[in-house]
């Protein structure tokens, strides 16, 4: 547990005395609350696996830092106090789950983050009040000590190493396959890309594009877009491989970005009008074509031919390409 609230601290205890970019390993991983804080850290450390709580669930790391946990949670300092009630000033409530289901949801989420890691988990949080509670009660426990950046200066002289310890090109390709099988997409396409395989890492970040746009409400463009991005990724791919259904379920992307667009998807509906005649499906060019007349003239779109192919990109998704 560090003391320190400072994310230069945080370098300092990741890092070794150099000035060199600091390189984590395939198996290490800092998880964070949400997609937001992710991004931050990620431009923060940006050769480290960031997860979220969800994400991370099912995996297992030989390293973790748990990033600002009690910093971001719902629950206050005054609702973590209930844990440790020493740390506080004033008198705590006696815990009534009925009452306190917040901190239970919390307990779940923490559970989660501490036994992801097989051998060391740091936790690195800037709200001093937030954390006190489980700091206190940890330490009490003996089940985790709080370590300055000096302290942990001293450990690593002793023991040789910093906490991020570079994996090489093959570490990372296994980390990004077993990613990959457990659907954390973007993750693995993170790990192939270190592992310098390029079309593993295009595979990957289709896989995390069409996840995003099936899974997850948005708006039709931000959709759009995410489709449009796994269509060049898979058509990257086809190109190498010459596998048809990389270039199937291409095309179906552009059909169902362009279809949800409307008038202003002709463009997609264009590139996979392309792609299917390279198919030689004549029934689904012919029905580009009709859509683009349609919109070219400011007709009603029909919306036909975004549900077959939105079905037929579902399909192809459940076999994972």
């Amino acid at each position: 547990m560090l003391p320190d609230v400072s994310s230069l601290d945080l370098h300092g205890l990741i890092s070794d005395e150099s000035a060199a970019p600091v390189e984590f390993g395939a198996n290490q991983c800092i998880i964070v609350r949400d997609s937001e804080t992710k991004k931050s850290v990620r431009l923060e450390f940006p050769t480290a696996l960031v997860m979220t709580v969800e994400e991370c669930k099912g995996l297992e790391f030989e390293d973790c830092i748990i990033y600002n946990f009690f910093s971001d949670s719902p629950a206050d300092a005054h609702v973590w106090n209930i844990l440790c009630p020493n740390v506080s000033h004033r008198p705590v409530p006696s815990f009534e789950p009925s009452r306190d289901y917040v901190i239970c949801e919390e307990l779940k989420a923490l559970y989660v983050c501490v036994t992801r890691a097989k051998s060391r988990v740091f936790f690195f949080d800037a709200s001093e009040s937030r954390r006190a509670a489980m700091f206190c009660l940890m330490n009490c426990a003996g089940v985790a000590n709080k370590m300055s950046l000096e302290e942990h200066t001293e450990l690593k002289q002793k023991d040789g190493g910093a906490f991020a310890q570079a994996s090489s090109p093959e570490e990372w390709r296994k980390q990004g396959v077993r990613l990959f099988r457990g659907q954390r997409y973007d993750g693995a396409a993170q790990c192939f890309e270190k592992s310098g395989d390029e079309l593993s890492c295009c595979e990957a970040a289709a896989c995390r594009e069409i996840d995003y746009a099936l899974t997850t409400e948005s708006s039709c463009a931000n959709t759009a877009g995410k489709l449009a991005s796994a269509a060049k990724q898979l058509l990257t791919i086809y190109q190498h491989h010459g596998h048809s259904v990389y270039l199937e379920v291409a095309g179906s992307c552009l059909i169902s970005a362009g279809v949800s667009l409307g008038q202003e998807g002709s463009a997609h509906i264009l590139l996979a009008k392309r792609v299917l005649a390279a198919l030689g499906k004549r029934e689904d060019v012919a029905s580009c074509e009709r859509f683009l007349v349609c919109a070219e003239g400011g007709e009603r779109l029909t919306h036909s031919l975004g549900i077959q192919h939105s079905e037929l990109m579902k399909y192809a998704w459940s076999c994972k390409l």
